[in-house]
């Protein structure tokens, strides 16, 4: 083998072995979340807390299975982009957004900040696995997508679930 096509390999390893820590350390707190909305959900918030949380365990093993896909990615780029809209919309009103569920009460300025941290991962692994800027920019669409249909539907869990608790 040739000097150039072995440093390429290596280029790609050390990629690969990025993306795997990254998405190890992702998957870490998404399951921390998981585990806290499925045994310690918010009491108001009962049901949709035992749904997301599945949906997170899910999106783990999605994401560990299909990490060097960049179309992934542009998922994972809406979702967590719909989840910072969630998060927005609970920062908006100074309330806690129960994002971990009860288990860990972290300010909703960290859960938003990780959010949109878990959204520019998700476009820079977009980039680097060929979706190109193409690739990015489409992501940056379906984020700022994901951002208003993650805040619209925490507008309506206030609506149908806070709300009605407060009498």
């Amino acid at each position: 083998m040739d000097s150039l096509t072995v440093r390429k390999k290596r280029r790609e390893e050390s990629r690969d072995r990025i993306i795997f820590l990254v998405t190890i350390g992702i998957s870490a707190i998404l399951l921390v979340a998981a585990y806290g909305k499925w045994f310690y959900p918010a009491e108001w918030l009962k049901p949709l807390d035992r749904v997301i949380g599945i949906f997170e365990f899910l999106f783990v093993g999605f994401l560990l299975y299909a990490r060097r896909l960049y179309k992934a990615w542009a998922l994972a780029a809406f979702i967590f982009a719909s989840w910072g809209g969630y998060a927005y919309f609970w920062y908006q009103l100074s309330l806690p957004c129960h994002c971990m569920g009860e288990l860990l009460r972290i300010p909703t300025g960290l859960s938003l900040g990780l959010d949109g941290l878990f959204w520019g991962i998700a476009l820079s692994f977009i980039y680097g696995l060929g979706g190109g800027r193409r690739g990015v920019y489409w992501g940056c669409a379906c984020g700022v997508l994901g951002l208003g249909l993650g805040f619209l539907f925490a507008s309506g869990v206030y609506t149908h679930f806070v709300i009605p608790q407060q009498g």
